[in-house]
Protein backbone atom coordinates (compact mmCIF):
# COMPACT_ATOMS: atom_id res chain seq x y z
CA UNK A 1 0.00 0.00 0.00
CA UNK A 2 1.27 2.87 -0.97
CA UNK A 3 2.80 5.69 1.85
CA UNK A 4 0.51 8.93 2.58
CA UNK A 5 3.89 10.92 1.38
CA UNK A 6 3.52 8.81 -1.93
CA UNK A 7 -0.21 10.03 -2.42
CA UNK A 8 0.36 13.52 -1.98
CA UNK A 9 3.17 13.69 -4.19
CA UNK A 10 0.45 11.69 -6.85
CA UNK A 11 -2.07 14.22 -6.12
CA UNK A 12 0.81 16.99 -6.53
CA UNK A 13 1.70 15.89 -9.91
CA UNK A 14 -1.73 15.31 -11.43
CA UNK A 15 -2.27 19.21 -10.11
CA UNK A 16 0.87 20.38 -11.82
CA UNK A 17 0.20 18.07 -15.08
CA UNK A 18 -3.43 19.55 -14.97
CA UNK A 19 -2.08 23.28 -14.65
CA UNK A 20 0.27 23.08 -17.70
CA UNK A 21 -3.10 21.27 -19.76
CA UNK A 22 -4.69 24.45 -18.59
CA UNK A 23 -1.86 26.92 -19.47
CA UNK A 24 -1.65 25.12 -23.02
CA UNK A 25 -5.09 25.73 -23.49
CA UNK A 26 -5.24 29.31 -22.72
CA UNK A 27 -2.16 29.89 -24.83
CA UNK A 28 -4.33 28.07 -27.59
CA UNK A 29 -7.01 30.78 -27.26
CA UNK A 30 -4.46 34.00 -27.27
CA UNK A 31 -3.03 32.51 -30.02
CA UNK A 32 -6.07 32.07 -32.29
CA UNK A 33 -8.45 34.36 -30.97
CA UNK A 34 -7.82 37.34 -33.60
CA UNK A 35 -7.95 34.85 -36.17
CA UNK A 36 -10.33 32.31 -35.75
CA UNK A 37 -13.52 31.98 -33.80
CA UNK A 38 -14.49 28.64 -34.27
CA UNK A 39 -10.58 27.91 -32.34
CA UNK A 40 -10.89 30.35 -29.96
CA UNK A 41 -14.32 29.28 -28.48
CA UNK A 42 -13.59 25.91 -28.81
CA UNK A 43 -10.13 26.55 -26.38
CA UNK A 44 -11.64 28.90 -24.18
CA UNK A 45 -14.56 26.23 -23.61
CA UNK A 46 -12.07 23.70 -22.66
CA UNK A 47 -10.06 25.69 -20.40
CA UNK A 48 -13.23 26.70 -18.82
CA UNK A 49 -14.50 23.47 -18.50
CA UNK A 50 -11.25 22.17 -16.90
CA UNK A 51 -10.81 25.43 -14.59
CA UNK A 52 -14.29 24.17 -13.38
CA UNK A 53 -13.07 20.12 -12.77
CA UNK A 54 -10.01 21.77 -11.02
CA UNK A 55 -11.77 23.95 -9.09
CA UNK A 56 -13.68 21.02 -8.31
CA UNK A 57 -11.21 18.40 -7.37
CA UNK A 58 -8.95 21.17 -5.09
CA UNK A 59 -12.34 21.66 -3.08
CA UNK A 60 -12.75 17.90 -2.49
CA UNK A 61 -8.94 16.42 -2.56
CA UNK A 62 -6.37 19.26 -2.07
CA UNK A 63 -8.41 21.37 0.64
CA UNK A 64 -9.45 18.78 2.89
CA UNK A 65 -6.04 17.31 2.93
CA UNK A 66 -4.45 21.02 3.94
CA UNK A 67 -7.12 21.65 6.27
CA UNK A 68 -6.60 17.98 7.98
CA UNK A 69 -2.76 18.24 8.05
CA UNK A 70 -3.39 22.24 9.33
CA UNK A 71 -6.21 22.01 11.29
CA UNK A 72 -7.71 25.18 9.42
CA UNK A 73 -10.72 24.41 8.54
CA UNK A 74 -12.87 27.79 9.20
CA UNK A 75 -10.29 29.73 8.63
CA UNK A 76 -6.86 30.24 6.50
CA UNK A 77 -6.04 30.14 2.64
CA UNK A 78 -8.81 27.36 1.97
CA UNK A 79 -11.31 30.06 3.01
CA UNK A 80 -10.61 32.59 1.26
CA UNK A 81 -10.01 30.32 -1.73
CA UNK A 82 -13.73 28.96 -2.49
CA UNK A 83 -14.92 32.68 -2.28
CA UNK A 84 -11.77 33.09 -4.71
CA UNK A 85 -13.27 30.55 -6.60
CA UNK A 86 -17.18 31.39 -6.71
CA UNK A 87 -15.94 34.85 -8.05
CA UNK A 88 -14.13 33.00 -10.80
CA UNK A 89 -17.14 31.05 -11.14
CA UNK A 90 -18.75 34.36 -12.43
CA UNK A 91 -15.63 35.30 -14.61
CA UNK A 92 -15.98 32.69 -16.96
CA UNK A 93 -19.39 33.21 -17.35
CA UNK A 94 -18.87 36.69 -18.14
CA UNK A 95 -16.39 35.32 -20.73
CA UNK A 96 -18.25 32.81 -21.88
CA UNK A 97 -21.13 35.58 -22.80
CA UNK A 98 -18.71 37.52 -24.80
CA UNK A 99 -18.22 34.18 -27.06
CA UNK A 100 -22.54 34.71 -28.46
CA UNK A 101 -22.03 35.22 -31.69
CA UNK A 102 -23.71 38.69 -31.37
CA UNK A 103 -21.44 40.31 -28.77
CA UNK A 104 -18.21 38.65 -30.64
CA UNK A 105 -15.74 41.63 -31.45
CA UNK A 106 -11.93 40.39 -31.96
CA UNK A 107 -9.71 42.00 -29.84
CA UNK A 108 -5.63 42.36 -28.42
CA UNK A 109 -7.25 42.92 -25.28
CA UNK A 110 -6.24 39.83 -23.12
CA UNK A 111 -9.34 38.45 -21.45
CA UNK A 112 -8.61 39.49 -17.99
CA UNK A 113 -11.63 37.27 -16.33
CA UNK A 114 -9.65 34.16 -17.77
CA UNK A 115 -6.14 34.59 -17.67
CA UNK A 116 -5.73 36.65 -14.60
CA UNK A 117 -8.04 34.80 -12.79
CA UNK A 118 -6.00 31.34 -13.75
CA UNK A 119 -2.21 32.85 -12.92
CA UNK A 120 -3.53 34.39 -9.47
CA UNK A 121 -4.96 30.67 -8.77
CA UNK A 122 -1.45 29.16 -9.54
CA UNK A 123 1.00 31.51 -7.71
CA UNK A 124 -1.49 31.77 -4.32
CA UNK A 125 -1.10 28.32 -4.44
CA UNK A 126 2.02 27.46 -4.76
CA UNK A 127 2.80 29.67 -1.84
CA UNK A 128 0.44 28.45 0.74
CA UNK A 129 -1.61 25.26 -0.18
CA UNK A 130 0.95 22.57 -1.77
CA UNK A 131 3.86 22.89 1.07
CA UNK A 132 1.70 22.59 3.44
CA UNK A 133 0.68 19.24 2.54
CA UNK A 134 4.22 17.97 1.76
CA UNK A 135 5.98 19.17 4.67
Amino acid sequence: MPSSATNEMTVQVSYAEDHDRLDQLMAAYRQCKQTDFARAKEAFKEFKQGLQRHILWEESILFPLFEEKTGMRDCGPTVAMRAEHREIGRWLEACTRKFAPTTWRPTRKKMPCAGLCWRTIRRRKACSIRPSIVC
